[in-house]
């Protein structure tokens, strides 16, 4: 099983790569670090570093609402894996709780259970603006339920605890700040 150090450790070579000018000769590398650019490159990263790797791999969600299925990022041995990017012009929120809601509820209300037996849940935020905010993330996921207060969550379930790794760049060199969120 994959434990968060060492998902931490792949993530954190994946951050520091992309910051050295040799990796960013990649032609339209600005457009490559983009979410949706960056998940087929991630999927094969981590295929090689895990040995397994399951991109949007299904699960179930406790809950009430319409539908009780969603789809991970990444599913590595019984780890499940959502990613989000901030790029140099987006504003801090594009990676808060409220606009990763999704991802956040995924996380929080994964089932464990025969075939989707996800033990840990990892939320992988790379930002690689010029003012990044450790402290204002850390205390957004903290207080995750203010912030998403107007946010349904349908149905009186068990909400696990994840884990947070938001990687940033402070004074040219990369950081990462993990959080463990209590459901």
């Amino acid at each position: 099983m994959a434990t968060v150090k060492e998902i931490k450790e792949a993530f954190t070579l994946v951050f520091e790569s992309s910051l050295n000018p040799k990796f960013k000769k990649t032609k339209n590398y600005k457009l490559w670090k983009e979410n949706g650019g960056m998940l087929s490159h991630l999927r094969f990263f981590l295929l090689g570093y895990f040995g397994k790797v399951q991109p949007e791999a299904n699960t179930f969600l406790n809950s009430s609402g319409s539908t009780d299925r969603g789809r991970v990022d990444f599913a590595i041995h019984k780890v499940a894996i959502e990613f989000a990017v901030r790029n140099q012009n987006q504003a801090i929120s594009s990676i808060c709780s409220k606009n990763n809601w999704t991802e956040v509820h995924k996380l929080l209300r994964r089932r464990k259970s025969k075939s989707f037996d996800f033990t840990l849940g990892v939320l992988v935020l790379f930002d690689y603006s010029l003012n990044p905010d450790p402290s204002k993330i850390k205390e957004n996921y903290r207080n995750w339920k203010d912030e998403c207060k107007d946010v349904p969550l349908h149905g009186n379930c068990a909400l696990h605890s994840f884990n947070v790794l938001y990687f940033y760049i402070d004074q040219n060199s990369p950081k990462c700040l993990q959080m463990n969120i209590r459901g």
